[in-house]
């Protein structure tokens, strides 16, 4: 596809995965792959780096410690501020920017366990169709445009 690309992740393994897919990675002390992470920094560095890159993969861990924890409190918690951050990173772009939102694998909060749920994705953006659902949660995405798809098809759906 010719696309510069960058990985922002406070992980090892991730950084790791990135490197070998031709990804560049970019981490600071500030990037942790915890909920301490600082998501303010995570997402003016995304925004620096769309400047110079096609593909900016953003990586946030903090939901999955929470969960594997069993605080399903902190996961929401979690949630809510990477929601804000995301509000406020989109609202100072107003390029032809693509966003895609998902996960590597869901994680039971009750039990702190990986489980065989699907996950929700959410592309938005220039050129993307938008549907009729309104929340983004593993239940109400099934209902959307998307449907149900296996993950190695996201990069087509992505780019079409």
């Amino acid at each position: 596809m010719g696309l510069s690309g960058i990985c922002i992740t406070g992980d090892d393994t991730i950084s790791g995965i990135a490197r070998v897919t031709g990804l560049k990675v970019c981490k600071t002390k500030e990037m942790t792959a915890n909920l301490d992470t600082n998501l303010t920094e995570k997402f003016k560095v995304a925004g620096n780096m769309l400047d110079k890159h096609g593909l900016v993969v953003l990586h946030i861990k903090g939901c999955d410690i929470a969960a594997h924890n069993k605080e399903p409190v902190k996961k929401k918690d979690f949630l809510q501020k990477i929601d804000s951050e995301l509000g406020k990173f989109l609202k100072k772009r107003t390029d032809k920017l693509r966003l895609a939102i998902t996960a590597d694998h869901s994680t039971w909060s009750k039990e702190g366990t990986h489980i065989d749920d699907p996950v929700p994705v959410l592309l938005h953006g220039h050129g993307i169709k938008s549907d009729s659902v309104k929340e983004f949660d593993e239940h109400q995405v099934l209902n959307g445009e998307l449907g149900r798809f296996r993950m190695y098809q996201l990069w087509d759906k992505f780019f079409t």
